[in-house]
C-alpha cells in the first residue's frame, strides 16, 4: 500500500510540472537550429507548407489524456517556420502542448514519434 500511495505522490508532483510554459521554453531552444536536426529529433513533419520565403513544418501529436474521471485524446500541433534551413519562429495549438521543464532531460516529443 505504501508503495502504491508513493507512485501516486510521485505522479502528481510530475503532473504538476507538466506545463506549456515548460513546452514553449523547449520550442525557443530550436530557434536558430538547422532544418536538418529538427527533423533528426522531431521526425518527418505531418505536413510541410512551402512559400516564396519560408517553408513550414508541421508536426501534429495525439495522446491519450486523464482528469483522473474520464479518458480523452490531447492533440498538440506545432508548427516551424524555417528560412535558409534554420528555424525561424514557432507556433503551436492544442490543449496537448505540455511538457515538463527542460532540465529534467525528457524531449517534447520522443523521436519526434507518438
Amino acid at each position: 500500500m505504501e508503495r502504491s500511495l508513493t507512485g501516486l505522490v510521485a505522479t502528481a508532483i510530475v503532473a504538476g510540472c507538466v506545463t506549456t510554459a515548460n513546452y514553449e521554453t523547449i520550442l525557443n531552444g530550436w530557434v536558430g537550429r538547422s532544418e536538418d536536426e529538427l527533423v533528426k529529433d522531431w521526425g518527418a513533419p505531418s505536413s510541410v507548407f512551402q512559400t516564396s520565403s519560408a517553408k513550414y513544418y508541421t508536426y501534429v501529436r495525439n495522446k491519450g489524456c486523464s482528469d483522473g474521471k474520464e479518458t480523452y485524446t490531447c492533440v498538440c500541433s506545432t508548427t516551424f517556420q524555417l528560412e535558409s534551413s534554420q528555424v525561424r519562429a514557432w507556433r503551436w495549438d492544442g490543449n496537448g502542448c505540455k511538457a515538463l521543464p527542460p532540465e529534467l532531460g525528457f524531449p517534447a516529443f520522443s523521436s519526434g514519434r507518438s
